[in-house]
């Protein structure tokens, strides 16, 4: 996560049945009823809950969603403040769960596949199940790096 000069709260929940579907993943409301969680915690840390809530109304909101989340796994969610403005105030909201186990196949030979997951730094060991012919391989993850998706790439 990158690092920001402004206020941030860091909060751990449980995903709930309710928060599901019948099939026990999530429902994308569950994501703002844990950013508006976050938010009563910083805006109370802060001790400004008082004057914000019910007077700061939402102008704008929109969410990516990397991977699902299912009944009962605990997650931490961090608000920090991103941007403040004269009449605005602009959030960054991290829910991160449990280790991701992903499953994807089966893969013909000669073939490829993609697996796009989100992990926090350190070392993994990325293997294929059932198959001992396929050497596990070791993955390093380092910090999370700037995005150069929205700038002008010169030859």
């Amino acid at each position: 996560m990158p690092e920001t000069r402004h206020a941030r709260v860091r909060i751990t929940r449980r995903i709930e049945w309710m928060d599901t579907d019948a099939a026990g993943i999530y429902h994308w409301t569950c994501v703002f009823r844990l950013a508006e969680a976050a938010e009563a915690a910083l805006h109370t840390a802060l001790g400004i809950a008082g004057l914000t809530f019910g007077a700061t109304p939402r102008m704008a909101i929109s969410a990516e969603f990397v991977r699902p989340l299912r009944f009962n796994d605990e997650v931490e969610v961090e608000l920090a403040v991103e941007d403040v403005g004269r009449t605005s105030l602009r959030y960054r909201l991290t829910i991160d769960g449990p280790t991701l186990k992903q499953t994807f196949g089966p893969i013909n030979p000669q073939d490829t596949a993609t697996l796009k997951v989100s992990v926090k730094p350190g070392e993994y060991t990325l293997s294929a199940d059932g198959s001992s012919s396929i050497t596990p391989a070791r993955l390093t993850v380092g910090p999370k790096r700037p995005s150069a998706q929205n700038q002008l790439l010169q030859p």
